[in-house]
């Protein structure tokens, strides 16, 4: 496996410190930082608990002032008793990019296929040469090191130019698009991997679901989730929202909104769909959808012919809800809530007639917030 120490300050549970103690960059020209692991804070926050059963994981980008400071933060909350478990702050140096969440939108389940299972490791693309070259590869939270393919350049030839990294959440293979070759791709997170080959890169974004992906961006998509077997994803444009069978074309794709678009052929059913962003997918024909100021469970028919039924999770607020996830045993979700600049987590049986509880307020920060994980 290859292992080296990105130019990176990576702090758990606080903030990093940028001088220079011994840290070794592996691109040249980035900066420096301590060995990993900063000073907890908080009574021992610590960035290796983020596995914590029973707790709420929120990703945050920036790593605040100044604003141009690339990487992001993770943080654990317990669902019990709302107390931060669990912190990390991981800087990227300039040019590094993440597929997901930090300006490129997503939903809480994209945002989640950045890291592995165990949340100890991110896919990122790195900056290779002086050009617009890239490496997709996958970096430990903690320790800062590089733990598959190095981005060093690669002699004579073409400068790699590797994108939308993710890591497939049942094989732990590192996904990813290839701007040179037009292609999807993915590659074992060891040294001198085998390559395997998906197909043409028709778009960019990917969604990997059980046995295939997804390229959000070939439906200009502002919202998108695939159901757990990949056999439908729903998204949403800027004026309705769609039912799309796996790799079919445009002609299946069926409305299930209230939106009336002239033209548009919507699926039948007594209780259409309120115009919505697709989040999650409880199940192959249960979709949470965000409206404005409410999550709503659209079941979909055996065969997805129709709408067999639609009601709103939450009652009446002026709260923004956002990025729900289900817990383990499927009951149950949580999600972040904004009203005017505070944001919270909530959780919410799915029970008809349950209401939200509040986790925890959480502290401010980045706007760009995804609760991405119930452990």
């Amino acid at each position: 496996m290859a292992v080296a120490v990105l130019g990176m300050a990576v702090s758990v549970g606080g903030c990093s410190d940028d001088s220079d103690s011994g840290g070794k960059p592996a691109i040249p020209g980035e900066r420096t930082g301590p060995p990993p692991g900063g000073t907890p804070e908080d009574g021992g926050v610590d960035g290796t608990k983020l596995a914590t059963a029973d707790a709420l994981i929120v990703f945050e980008c920036g790593l605040g002032e100044p604003a141009s400071r690339t990487g992001f933060k993770l943080s654990a909350w317990s669902v019990r008793d709302g107390r931060r478990v669990a912190a990390v702050q991981v800087p990227l140096p300039d040019r590094a990019d993440l597929a997901w969440g930090c300006g490129s939108g997503g939903t809480a389940s994209s945002v989640r296929q950045m890291f592995d299972r165990d949340l100890t490791t991110v896919a990122v693309a790195l900056p290779v040469g002086d050009d617009a070259g890239a490496r997709a590869t996958a970096v430990n939270l903690i320790t800062g090191a590089v733990v598959g393919p190095t981005p060093a350049e690669e002699g004579f030839g073409r400068t790699p130019k590797e994108g939308d990294a993710v890591i497939h959440p049942r094989t732990g293979d590192l996904w990813y698009t290839d701007a040179v070759a037009h292609k999807v791709m993915s590659r074992p997170l060891t040294a001198a991997a085998p390559i395997t080959d998906h197909g043409p890169d028709r778009g960019s974004g990917l969604v990997l679901t059980k046995d295939t992906h997804w390229m959000p961006s070939l439906v200009g998509s502002s919202g998108f989730a695939a159901n757990p077997s990949g056999t439908y994803g729903a998204f949403t444009t800027f004026n309705e929202t769609l039912l799309q069978p796996a790799q079919a074309p445009e002609s299946s794709w069926r409305a299930f909104d209230r939106s009336n678009v002239p033209g548009t052929t919507y699926l039948p059913g007594d209780k259409p769909a309120p115009m919505c962003g697709p989040q999650l997918w409880l199940d192959d024909h249960r979709l949470i959808c965000r409206t404005a100021d409410n999550l709503a469970l659209v079941t979909f028919a055996d065969d997805y012919s129709a709408v067999a039924s639609t009601r709103d999770l939450l009652p009446a607020n002026d709260r923004r809800p956002d990025h729900p996830v289900v817990s383990r045993d499927g009951a149950s979700i949580a999600f972040l809530a904004t009203q005017g600049d505070r944001q919270s987590l909530y959780t919410q049986d799915l029970a008809a007639g349950a209401t939200p509880r509040k986790v925890v307020d959480l502290p401010p920060g980045s706007p760009n917030r995804y609760l991405i994980e119930w452990r």
